[in-house]
């Protein structure tokens, strides 16, 4: 999802997930947005609510199990924070689409260059 806008900015848009459900389901950019948002905390509530269910196999093994799930979820914050923090899709602004939750869409453009010097875009 926060790739889209640099994405759709330089036309290499066929292998986001909000370009399959516009396609998919006829829906707008808002719509996928609001659909895609809504799977991910479904999964990320169904994830939470099944570490209840994880059997036993024993003190050694639960520990390697739990160590392995805890790190599974802090890679998944990891990416997410990147996403916002790391300039790559937002500049310096990341922090603030973060908060708000409101990105206003780049214009299509040929090349990265000019997403650099119009908008400030750090690779």
């Amino acid at each position: 999802m926060v790739s889209y806008n640099i994405e759709q900015a330089v036309g290499e848009v066929r292998r986001n997930i909000l370009t399959v459900l516009m396609r998919q389901f006829g829906l707008d950019l808002q719509e996928a947005m609001n659909r895609a948002y809504e799977y991910h905390r479904d999964i990320q509530r169904k994830f939470i609510r099944l570490l209840d269910e994880v059997p036993s196999f024993g003190l050694e093994v639960d520990k390697a199990i739990s160590d392995y799930i805890f790190h599974m979820g802090c890679w998944v914050q990891g990416n997410a924070c990147w996403g916002f923090e790391g300039g790559r899709y937002f500049g310096n602004k990341g922090l603030d689409v973060q908060r708000d939750g409101w990105v206003e869409l780049f214009p299509k453009v040929t090349a990265y260059p000019e997403l650099d010097r119009e908008f400030g875009y750090s690779s």
